[in-house]
């Protein structure tokens, strides 16, 4: 049997590591919160479009309506919703990416930031030591 210790983490390589790590292990809650926001769009923008022409009250037979969109000045965020909604997949597609990518960052960072405390630990404790068969 062997003994080593395991004096030095190349913090590089932990790095990198943890990158690889952090992507794939946010991909699928990426998926999940781009369905999410997919799902909110497009409930949203319904929502806004039932909003046009809403009966306010009927007078002797007659129906007065209102744009409520428009009296509440929501004309923009309804013209937004229509724009993301026709792009769905795209916006899903970059959700995904980006919280894959964010987790692959905070991951990386915290896999390089731990090799680097356990390089200073193990210069003063003499690391961690491993039997080898």
């Amino acid at each position: 049997m062997n003994r080593v210790a395991i004096r030095r983490v190349e913090p590089h390589s932990a790095f990198k590591f943890g990158c690889v790590l952090g992507a794939l292990f946010n991909f699928a809650p990426g998926v999940i919160c781009a369905l999410i926001a997919r799902w909110l769009i497009a409930s949203l923008r319904a929502l806004l479009e039932g909003w046009q022409n809403v009966e306010i009250a009927n007078i002797l037979g007659q129906s007065v309506r209102a744009n409520l969109t428009q009296q509440l000045g929501l004309d923009a965020a309804l013209k937004t919703l229509r724009t993301l909604d026709g792009m769905a997949w795209l916006v899903a597609l970059l959700i995904v990416l980006a919280i894959s990518l964010l987790g692959g960052a905070l991951m990386s960072a915290m896999t390089g930031f731990s090799a680097t405390v356990y390089n200073v630990v193990a210069r003063v404790s003499g690391g961690v030591r491993v039997e080898l068969e």
